[in-house]
């Protein structure tokens, strides 16, 4: 993780460390879900690194989920194509000099 935090930094990437919640639940029927989640210190929902964690747990080998934002889910703000595409490339950029 620190390795990752410094190629972020030298890239002039801005990021945040901490915990995420991993669900088959992204869009919750609990209108006050996302504020629990919150308030516990969860940064973020995604889908899919808990097959990451487990696949990386069974074999024995380090694993590192790096995401980037496009829906904030609290104030319904979401990136544009753009900004998407330019952000999946600077986190891809960065995996791959980790990798």
């Amino acid at each position: 993780m620190e390795k990752a935090k410094k190629v972020a930094d030298e890239k002039g990437q801005k990021v945040h460390i901490g915990s995420i919640l991993s669900s088959e639940i992204f869009y919750h029927a609990d209108p006050t879900a996302m504020k629990k989640w919150q308030d516990m210190g969860i940064l973020s929902v995604e889908m899919e690194s808990v097959a990451l964690y487990w696949n990386a747990i069974q074999a024995r080998v380090n694993a590192l989920c790096i995401l980037t934002v496009s829906d904030h889910l609290i104030t319904g703000k979401q990136t544009t194509t753009e900004e998407r595409q330019t952000a999946f490339t600077k986190m891809m950029e960065i995996a791959l000099e980790l990798a």
